[in-house]
Parts: structure tokens; sequence; C-alpha cells
């Protein structure tokens, strides 16, 4: 699925820089593509820097929960929370997304 939308993103680019290199006639196509590829290669940089920073902050994340479950372990004899009930948080439809099979 997300496979098929990053394509018909790249179709509706291509189509987008053809249009705008028929309106430029002393730009050929190959001006354009190259643009275009300049680009999204500008946009695949930017993606994964942004998956990087999401990945550090979510290593940052599960640290700081590990750390403060070793300090109340380590601190208490017993330790009581409470029922969070997330079960009624989930929406049941009793049927699954259309995307898994």
């Amino acid at each position: 699925l997300k496979h098929e939308s990053a394509a018909r993103a790249r179709r509706v680019k291509l189509k987008f820089f053809i249009k705008r290199a028929e309106r430029q006639p002393g730009r050929s196509i190959a001006a354009a593509m190259a643009e275009l590829e300049k680009l999204s290669k500008r946009l695949r940089k930017a993606q994964r820097a942004v998956e990087r920073r999401k990945a550090r902050v979510r290593g940052w994340v599960t640290q700081m929960h590990r750390a403060y479950a070793h300090w109340l372990l380590s601190e208490f004899d017993t330790v009581i929370y409470p029922y969070f009930g997330t079960q009624s948080m989930v929406r049941k439809s009793g049927k699954l997304h259309p995307a898994v099979k």
C-alpha cells in the first residue's frame, strides 16, 4: 500500500514536470526529468532524516521507561499500579483492516 502511494506520487510529479517542460519551449523533457530526480532524492533524504530522528526519540522514551522501572523495582519491595483499562480504548469492529490478509 505504501509503495503504491509512493508510485502514484512519482507519477503525479512526473506529469507536473512534463507539463512544465512543455510550457517552456527552450527546456527539454530530459532536463525536467533530471530536476525531478534531484528533488526526489532530496525528499527521500529528508524522509530518512525524519525517520532517524523518530527512532532516536523512541529510543529515549524506551530508555527512560526502563530506567524508571528499574528504579522502582530497586527502591521498593512492592509496587502497586492501577488498572489502565486499555481494552476499552481499542475499537472492536470484529473485522480486520482490508489491507490485512
